[in-house]
């Protein structure tokens, strides 16, 4: 995807990947952007608490002023717009009693130039295995 857009030939239609049972990471690509919204669901109770108020944060830390230039995370309980204003995905919103909401990045051009690209890919790809590291340090 971010060869495409570094190519001038972006891709246009969103696509999501199930990477765990359940559990989807969804792609929409705009004209500006790439959105990157990853389905959090949680078995183990204590994790889904820890996982909650570990992704909290992540809406207070793009406050900081050192990390602007950072994609912007968003977590929300509820499915956000980019998804819900898509048919090709909203079949893919089944409900998850395990759920405990979902998280965003904007991926901004500059995010996905070529200096920047492959570290950008293996930030977005690592994203989940980084937060149950964290989850599993704070037990």
């Amino acid at each position: 995807m971010g060869k495409a857009r570094t190519a001038g030939s972006p891709m246009t239609d969103p696509f999501a990947y199930e990477f765990r049972l359940g559990e989807y990471i969804f792609f929409i690509p705009a004209a500006d952007r790439v959105t990157v919204v990853y389905d959090m669901a949680f078995k183990d109770i204590t994790d889904k608490a820890i996982a909650r108020v570990f992704l909290q944060e992540f809406n207070e830390v793009r406050r900081v002023r050192e990390l602007a230039s950072a994609p912007h995370p968003n977590f929300l309980f509820t499915a956000p717009q980019e998804l819900t204003g898509c048919a090709q995905l909203t079949t893919m919103l089944k409900e998850n009693p395990e759920r405990i909401g979902y998280i965003s990045f904007g991926l901004q051009p500059r995010h996905l130039d070529a200096d920047h690209l492959d570290k950008t890919i293996d930030h977005i790809v690592q994203f989940r295995s980084y937060l149950h590291y964290h989850i599993t340090c704070s037990k």
